[in-house]
């Protein structure tokens, strides 16, 4: 009979405990949906209105300065020069209207006093392309412009021989490669050879170094080297 009864107690214990974690997990789910779907509990009209445009406390009037000092205004998502937040640039929306039709993807506007913000359109320019507007930014002089011809040029090494008068990435040329200053030398491969011609005629370095147009620790790094390939060379 005793053993009966504990039984009995231990059967009624393990249903209490199972109907007490439904009850502990149903209102767990309740607080989960009341804190993050309050419209779902109180309805719509009890939330919050999202404040937007002049709702805002520190609302400039839709004008604001990206973070690379160009002026962005509002326009509203729809239109075509809007980005995800429906600003679009104050430049090139007055570059439209200037010129009375859209802009092309490729098309930059280059401000012609540099200020960012002065976007009035006397001061802004059409580049048809990036590379256009570069060239407006450029500071290098001598440059190869877009469109320009790459003749070809003789050596001033004084070889004879032409080449490109621009490299690949249109900065100007005037030796062939190997032909210009050479090393330590700070010399041509004509003057290496004047002052060997001289050299070997007995000059005295002065007049060589005033002759050729190099310093005189130049020649005695050429005599060095001349030591080095054909021996032994009168100083």
């Amino acid at each position: 009979m005793e053993y009966i009864d504990i039984m009995l107690r231990l059967k009624l214990q393990s249903i209490f405990l199972k109907i007490s974690r439904e009850r502990v997990y149903q209102v767990f789910v309740i607080l989960v949906v009341a804190a993050c779907f309050p419209a779902f509990i109180f309805g719509a009209s009890q939330m919050k209105k999202v404040r937007s445009g002049s709702d805002i406390h520190n609302w400039k009037g839709g004008r604001t300065i990206s973070s690379h000092g160009y002026v962005l205004i509002r326009v509203g998502k729809g239109h075509p020069l809007a980005d995800c937040r429906g600003y679009a640039y104050e430049h090139r929306i007055v570059m439209q209207k200037k010129i009375g039709r859209p802009l092309k993807k490729s098309e930059l506007i280059h401000h012609i006093d540099g200020d960012r913000q002065n976007n009035k359109p006397g001061n802004l320019e059409l580049c048809a392309s990036i590379a256009h507007h570069k060239v407006e930014h450029r500071t290098t002089i001598g440059r190869r412009m877009p469109g320009e011809r790459n003749p070809m040029i003789l050596c001033k090494c004084g070889c004879g021989e032409k080449l490109k008068k621009y490299d690949s990435v249109n900065r100007p040329r005037k030796f062939i490669g190997g032909h210009g200053k050479i090393g330590r030398f700070k010399a041509t491969n004509q003057q290496i050879k004047q002052v060997e011609e001289l050299l070997r005629e007995n000059f005295p370095k002065t007049v060589i170094a005033r002759t050729v147009g190099i310093g005189r620790g130049t020649i005695y790094s050429i005599i060095k080297n001349m030591e080095l390939n054909n021996g032994s060379t009168k100083r």
